[in-house]
């Protein structure tokens, strides 16, 4: 049991990790001159952001496992929220750039679907924060870490998009991906030392 919940920690670090990092590449691509990092183009780096949410959404499932008993019905419900929303910005992006080219008819759907994802994943990562913050079933340190990313995300996505490209190359993705490491990192981290799972009867250290 020990095993699995670390391999799932270590799931939450790469997944985040490994978001930012290809999200970095392909926007580093489009800077160069020929247009590529390491003889691949920020097109070719598109299929790779694929990878990193298959290894959140198995580390956010047994996050929930720890937590579950604790934080209730709308903790299930944030869960269950953030992990669609995951799904469909995994399914959105295996869409457009695995299934059909930009040229094709229905390119377009995996764009809608990746958007209409991230909007469901701010809603998850909102109410799975407020129902860890209620129960206090993450450790002290960590219950922050959903609402944080919820806010972040919808500022940079909806409110400061135009003025952190201004001033950050990468713009809102970059923020959003860096928020999201940090965020799965400490979730991570938490779920990495819980040997008694997340409960609030488990030592807070």
């Amino acid at each position: 049991m020990l095993r699995r919940t670390r391999r799932a920690a270590v799931s939450l670090w790469v997944g985040g990790f490994s978001a930012l990092l290809f999200t970095s590449l392909r926007f580093t691509a489009v800077y160069e001159p020929d247009d590529s990092v390491f003889g691949f183009t920020a097109e070719e780096y598109d299929p790779w952001l694929i990878l990193p949410i298959g290894l959140i959404l198995y580390g956010l499932a047994a996050l929930h496992r720890h937590q579950a008993p604790d934080y209730g019905r709308l903790g299930c419900i944030g869960f269950l929220t953030t992990v669609t929303g995951y799904s469909l910005i995994l399914v959105g992006d295996a869409w457009s750039v695995v299934l059909f080219p930009p040229t094709h008819l229905f390119w377009f759907v995996g764009g809608t679907l990746s958007s209409l994802g991230l909007l469901v994943v701010i809603a998850g990562w909102a109410l799975w924060g407020i129902a860890s913050f209620r129960a206090k079933s993450l450790p002290t340190w960590a219950i922050p870490a959903p609402l944080v990313i919820a806010l972040v995300w919808v500022t940079a996505r909806f409110v400061l998009t135009d003025f952190l490209f201004d001033v950050f190359w990468m713009g809102d993705p970059g923020l959003i991906q860096a928020v999201n490491a940090i965020g799965l990192g400490v979730l991570g981290l938490a779920l990495w030392r819980s040997e008694n799972g997340l409960s609030k009867h488990a030592p807070r250290g």
